[in-house]
């Protein structure tokens, strides 16, 4: 498998850092979503390897998108048609052949991060540090509408549309006990046209084994409103 680590991420992973320094089983894993991207279209690589450099939102972002392409295809082992056509983040095939289009949203920790109840000074230097870092922050699991808002101008109603969450929160929305609820009801109140089909949360996180090794693990729940995604 081709190292394509170091020449997408050259100065490193803000979100995955700790004590400056990217987990090579992260860097690993991350490489596959690479390879995986770069297979489908190298000219995508190119373009997402030159929007990482913009910000750390940015970099945010395109990992969601990695990471989902990489879930869809290999994870799950639905057909990737396109990436990046028309509108929309991806078009792809599910187990039965019914032909998807699907936008991939984040909400990222840097966004909770410039909510909170602080200075802008305070909320630039926090914004500078890793994510990881031990610190007293509350949280909930708002964060549906804006992902919502967001991605409604990509989609056309007559289609198969699937929204993909894939957050970078300090707690993921995957944790919300009260998911399929909160996403039917945020839909009620943003998606007039019914344009978004179902509902996909993604997480992907490091946990340590019994031996005391990282192990990446992928989590997600499927939320069905119009159009039932075949995994």
């Amino acid at each position: 498998m081709n190292n394509l680590f170091d020449d997408f991420f050259p100065n490193g992973i803000k979100s995955l850092e700790k004590d400056f320094s990217v987990n090579p089983v992260w860097k690993e894993e991350i490489n596959k979503w690479l390879v995986c991207a770069h297979d489908i279209d190298p000219k995508y690589y190119e373009r997402s390897k030159t929007r990482i450099e913009q910000d750390v939102w940015k970099q945010e972002e395109t990992l969601a998108e990695l990471r989902s392409i990489y879930f869809i295809k290999v994870q799950i082992g639905c057909t990737i048609l396109a990436l990046e056509p028309n509108r929309v983040d991806l078009s792809f095939t599910d187990k039965t052949g019914t032909k998807w289009f699907a936008e991939v949203k984040c909400p990222s920790y840097v966004k909770e991060i410039l909510e909170r109840d602080l200075s802008l000074e305070e909320k630039l230097a926090r914004k500078s540090k890793p994510k990881n870092i031990s610190e007293t922050f509350s949280f909930d699991f708002n964060g549906y509408s804006n992902c919502i808002l967001k991605s409604l101008d990509k989609f056309q109603a007559k289609d198969n549309n699937l929204l993909i969450i894939s957050d970078d929160r300090m707690l993921s929305l995957i944790g919300d006990p009260f998911f399929d609820e909160n996403i039917t009801k945020e839909l009620k109140q943003n998606d007039p046209q019914a344009k978004i089909s179902s509902v996909l949360l993604l997480n992907v996180e490091g946990k340590l084994s019994g031996n005391f090794e990282t192990h990446i693990e992928y989590n997600s729940r499927l939320a069905t409103i119009s159009s039932k995604l075949s995994l």
